[in-house]
Formats: C-alpha cells, sequence, structure tokens
C-alpha cells in the first residue's frame, strides 16, 4: 500500500477542521504571551523580547503592542528604565511600542 493509498486527500471540509485545530493552538499560544505580560512581569518581558529575536516573530512586531500595554499599565513607572533602553537599542521593539 503506497502513501496515496493509506493517506487519501483530504475532503475541503476535512482541511478547515484540520486548519481550525492548529489556529485553535496557536491561539492558545497567543493568549498565553498576554496573560504573561499582564500577570507574570519577568516572563512575559522575556516572551515579547524572545519573539522580537526571531526574523518571523518581528513581522508581529504591531501586535505585541497589547501586551507590551499591559506590562507599561502595570509596571510602567518601575520598568520605564528598562522599556526605554529596549526602545533605544531594538528597532523591532520600537515598532512593538506602536499600536496596530
Amino acid at each position: 500500500m503506497n502513501n496515496a493509498e493509506r493517506f487519501p486527500p483530504l475532503s475541503d471540509d476535512e482541511r478547515l477542521v484540520r486548519s481550525w485545530i492548529g489556529g485553535a493552538e496557536v491561539r492558545r499560544l497567543a493568549i498565553d504571551v498576554d496573560r504573561f505580560a499582564r500577570y507574570v512581569l519577568e516572563l512575559g518581558w522575556r516572551t515579547i523580547l524572545a519573539i522580537l529575536e526571531d526574523p518571523i516573530g518581528r513581522l508581529a512586531a504591531p501586535r505585541l503592542a497589547v501586551p507590551l500595554g499591559y506590562i507599561a499599565a502595570k509596571f510602567g513607572p518601575a520598568f520605564i528604565d528598562r522599556i526605554e533602553l529596549e526602545a533605544a537599542t531594538n528597532p523591532p521593539f520600537r515598532v512593538a511600542l506602536r499600536p496596530p
């Protein structure tokens, strides 16, 4: 039995279901980034910086404005030096500071 027989082509409905399932997992992980930024400062901060180190992650920089906003709103006064330093030295971070 060859692969085509073992794995028949997916119908459009099956593709849709599998795409949705994959997207749901990605959304769950994205929500975790927001939660980290809201409730666990260091983990949220490190996660955002790690995303911005990745070339593909940099494409999503504008979408990081929301979790960065959580950090600034909750921890801003105590954290402003780190935000300013990162903005001065990290162009993708500056993009992430601007809302989409």
